[in-house]
C-alpha cells in the first residue's frame, strides 16, 4: 500500500497479470489438484505453471513481432482476421470468467453467513450480475474499477499471511510426524488427465498484458508479464508443497475448502480469506465486464457500444451461471482460454516460421496441441 510502491510503473505493470494469475485460482487449486492428484498435486502444479508459462512466452513474442504487423495498413494475409476471432474468443472467455468469480464468490458469502439463512449460489450471483449490468449500462464501471488496486494488495498481504502459517503449521508436525496426514496417492487414468487439462484456468491472467499497449512499451509489457508469471509460478508451487499435510486431513473437495485448511492452521485466517475471496473476486468480476464489453464493441465496429455491451456481458454470464456448477465454469472457462491461446500459438508459429526460427516454431506448435486437447477434453474435476 506504501505510495512509492503502488505508484511504481514498472510494479503497475506487474501487478495487472500478477493479479488475476494468483486472483480465483488460489482459492481453488488445492483442494482441486489434492483430491485429484493426491501427493503429485505438485507434479500436477508444476506441469501447469510450466505450460502456461510457455504461452505466456508466445504471447510475449506476439507482441514484439505480432502487433508491429497489425499497425501495418497490409498485415500478412489472415493475421488481421486471426486477431479479430482472438479477441471475440477472449470476450466470451471474459463472460464465463465472470460466472466463474461471481459464483465462487457466492460460495463464500454462503460460508460466512449463519447457517439459518436461506439463501442460494445461484440468488446471489443472478443478483450482483444485475447490480453490474445495471450500472454499467447507467453509470459506467469505471466508478468500480479504482476497487482493483485495493483489492490486489489486501490479497496479497493475506497470500503472504497464509503461505506463513502454513510453513509454521508444517515446521510444528516435524516434532509429531504421527500428526502429519498426506493425500492418499489416486488412481490414474484418463479422466485425471482430462481433469488436469480442465484445470488451466487457474494460472489464466498473463495475457492481460498483451492488451496494455495504450499504457506501457512493448518491452515494458514483455518484461512485466514475465516477472508476474516468475513469481505466481513460485507462489502456487510453494503453495501446492505446504498445504499437503494440510489437505489430508480433509474429506472431500469443495469450493470453499481453503476455508477449512486455513482454519486447521489458525483462527484468524478464515475470516480473513473470506475477506480476500470477497474483494478479490468482485474486482475480478467488474475488470472482466469491462474487458469483455471492450472487445464486444470493439468486434461490431463500436455499434454495440461499451455500455450496452456490459449488459450483453452480464446476461450471457447469468446464462452460464444458471446452466453449470463452480466445477463446470472452471472447465468451461479452460476450454475458453484455451482457444485464445490457440489462436495466439498459430500466429507465434507462422511469424517463427518466416522468421526461420525452427526451435520457437516447434515449441509454439507443441503448445497449440496442447491446448487444442484442453479444449476437446477438458472436463471438471468434480
Amino acid at each position: 500500500m506504501l505510495p512509492a510502491l503502488r505508484h511504481a510503473r514498472d510494479w503497475r505493470a506487474t501487478v495487472t497479470p500478477l493479479a488475476s494469475i494468483i486472483g480465483s485460482g488460489f482459492l481453488v487449486v488445492a483442494p482441486l489438484l489434492t483430491s485429484s492428484f493426491g501427493n503429485y498435486a505438485v507434479l500436477a502444479m508444476l506441469l501447469i505453471v510450466t505450460t502456461a508459462y510457455g504461452l505466456g512466452d508466445a504471447i510475449r513474442y506476439n507482441i514484439l513481432h505480432v502487433e508491429p504487423l497489425l499497425i501495418k495498413q497490409t498485415p500478412p494475409l489472415g493475421l488481421a482476421q486471426r486477431e479479430q476471432l482472438s479477441r471475440v474468443v477472449l470476450a466470451f472467455a471474459y463472460v464465463v470468467s465472470v460466472s466463474f468469480y461471481l459464483q465462487l464468490l457466492a460460495a463464500f458469502v454462503l460460508e460466512a453467513l449463519p447457517a439459518n439463512v436461506v439463501l442460494s449460489s445461484k440468488s446471489i450471483t443472478g443478483g450482483i450480475l444485475l447490480v453490474i449490468g445495471v450500472l454499467g449500462i447507467w453509470r459506467g464501471l469505471q466508478m468500480l474499477e479504482s476497487l482493483e488496486k485495493y483489492a490486489v494488495s489486501v490479497k496479497l498481504a493475506i497470500i503472504a499471511g497464509l503461505l506463513a502459517g502454513l510453513l509454521s503449521y508444517d515446521i510444528s508436525l516435524l516434532s509429531k510426524p504421527a500428526l502429519a496426514a498426506f493425500p492418499s496417492l489416486p488412481v490414474f487414468n484418463g479422466d485425471s488427465v482430462r481433469s488436469l487439462l480442465g484445470m488451466l484456468i487457474i494460472v489464466q491472467g498473463f495475457e492481460t498484458s498483451r492488451y496494455l499497449g495504450d499504457e506501457y512499451s512493448a518491452e515494458t509489457r514483455v518484461s512485466s508479464m514475465r516477472r508476474a508469471q516468475r513469481l505466481s509460478s513460485l507462489i502456487y508451487l510453494l503453495f501446492i508443497v505446504l498445504i499437503l499435510p494440510v489437505a489430508g486431513l480433509q474429506d472431500g473437495v469443495s469450493e470453499t475448502a481453503i476455508i477449512q485448511f486455513g482454519a486447521q492452521i489458525s483462527w484468524v485466517l478464515p475470516p480473513l480469506l473470506i475477506i480476500a475471496a470477497l474483494m478479490s473476486q468482485f474486482s475480478a468480476a467488474v475488470a472482466d465486464t469491462i474487458g469483455g464489453g471492450g472487445l464486444f464493441s470493439e468486434a461490431t465496429h463500436s455499434k454495440i457500444p461499451p455500455r450496452r455491451a456490459y449488459l450483453l456481458v452480464t446476461a450471457l454470464a447469468l446464462a452460464i451461471t444458471l446452466l453449470t456448477n463452480i466445477f463446470e465454469v472452471i472447465s468451461l472457462a479452460s476450454r475458453a482460454f484455451a482457444l485464445y491461446y490457440l489462436l495466439q500459438c498459430i500466429d507465434s508459429v507462422l511469424i517463427a516460421h518466416h522468421r526461420k526460427d525452427r526451435r520457437r516454431s516447434v515449441i509454439y506448435g507443441l503448445l497449440a496441441l496442447i491446448m487444442l486437447a484442453v479444449a476437446l477434453f477438458g472436463i471438471p474435476a468434480e
